[in-house]
């Protein structure tokens, strides 16, 4: 296959039909999980599209699936299935074909299968290192991370603590990201808010009650990794190649507030 297509020319088909999709070639480099054995791939979409309460989104150029994303209702036996809250999905499967990776197809898939509908829905995604394709990529977790951040940001994901996700694992690179409608009705945000509370802080000041180490984990997390990298600053120490220290946190305990700087020289 020549030189991939412009991202103009790739459709976006959200609620595709078993039909269509057992007529449509999969893309080489599409199927991570399944060995990217082809048949496999179309077999498993066309079983996305029966699942109860999941919405597939499929981005095809020239008559081949590319890339796809399953939204959907949380696993039962998962914490967030467990609590039946009204209204709360997740994002199930994501992935776009090695070769068109770069264009803005993932961006594309997301805007497509957030149709209007999902601004009445908290939409979560629990992102772990173990699941990322960082061998063909060639990139570090950290660069990674900015990437999968950068896009979920792009399409209205805020990035939440980690200890808010218990089945995240303990790598500091996980991201857990969250989305809320903007038309989510206010008591199904208070349940939701209530939900996280049962994890761990979820104010300010809850925060700035925990332990140092705690409090300055999540708290690091607000630090773009572009003021890591500029400024030379250690991620995990905050300290320069020199051991001069960098970065300040002022959480006073009895406040809801915090200050953070950072510099580029002591």
């Amino acid at each position: 296959m020549g030189s991939p297509s412009p991202p103009e020319k790739i459709e976006y088909r959200t609620h595709p039909s078993p039909e269509a999709l057992d007529h449509l070639p999969i893309a080489d480099g599409l199927g991570r999980d399944f060995g990217y054995q082809s048949d496999t791939v179309r077999a498993t979409l066309i079983g996305m599209t029966r699942m109860e309460g999941a919405e597939l989104t499929v981005a095809v150029v020239e008559g081949q699936v590319v890339g796809f994303v399953l939204l959907g209702l949380p696993h039962p036996q998962s914490r967030w299935g467990r609590a039946m809250l009204k209204g709360l999905y997740e994002v199930v499967s994501f992935e776009v074909a090695h070769g068109w990776r770069g264009m803005g197809v993932g961006t594309g898939l997301l805007r497509a299968a957030l149709t209007p509908p999902w601004e009445e829905r908290i939409l979560l995604a629990s992102l772990d290192p173990e699941e990322w394709d960082l061998l063909w990529t060639g990139l570090s977790k950290t660069a990674y991370r900015q990437m999968l951040l950068s896009l979920g940001r792009s399409v209205g994901f805020a990035e939440y603590p980690l200890s808010l996700d218990v089945g995240l694992s303990h790598d500091p690179s996980s991201l857990f990201l969250v989305r809320v409608g903007s038309r989510v009705a206010q008591e199904q945000l208070r349940q939701f808010e209530a939900l996280l509370g049962t994890s761990g802080a979820r104010s300010l000041l809850e925060i700035n009650q925990l332990p140092r180490e705690e409090r300055e984990a999540i708290y690091r997390r607000l630090i773009p990794d572009t003021v890591f990298t500029t400024c030379g600053i250690d991620a995990k120490t905050w300290t320069d190649a020199a051991g001069n220290h960098l970065v300040d946190v002022y959480a006073p305990p009895e406040q809801d507030m915090v200050w953070i700087g950072a510099r580029a020289r002591p």
